[in-house]
C-alpha cells in the first residue's frame, strides 16, 4: 500500500468535491480508512472501486452487486 492521502487530497486529485467524496465514503461506495473525524484514502483502492463502479453502471441491474467490504468503516 502506498501513501494514504487525506480528504481534500484525494479529491482534489480525482476533480470532485469533498463533499461528494465524503458521502460517497459514509455510503461505502469508495473505500476508506477513518481515524477519528479524518478519512483518509489510498489513490489505488479509490481508482479500483471507480473503475468497478463506472463498469457496474454499464451492467444491467441483475448484474450488479454491492461489496459489504468496500466502504468507511465507522
Amino acid at each position: 500500500m502506498g501513501d494514504l492521502l487525506t480528504l481534500p487530497r484525494m479529491s482534489r486529485r480525482l476533480g470532485v468535491t469533498q463533499q461528494w467524496l465524503r458521502d460517497e465514503a459514509d455510503e461505502g461506495r469508495v473505500p476508506c480508512l477513518k481515524a477519528g473525524s479524518r478519512y483518509l484514502f489510498n489513490p489505488e483502492a479509490v481508482q479500483d472501486a471507480l473503475a468497478a463502479k463506472a463498469a457496474r453502471t454499464r451492467q444491467t441491474p441483475a448484474q450488479q452487486s454491492r461489496d459489504p467490504n468496500r466502504g468507511c468503516p465507522d
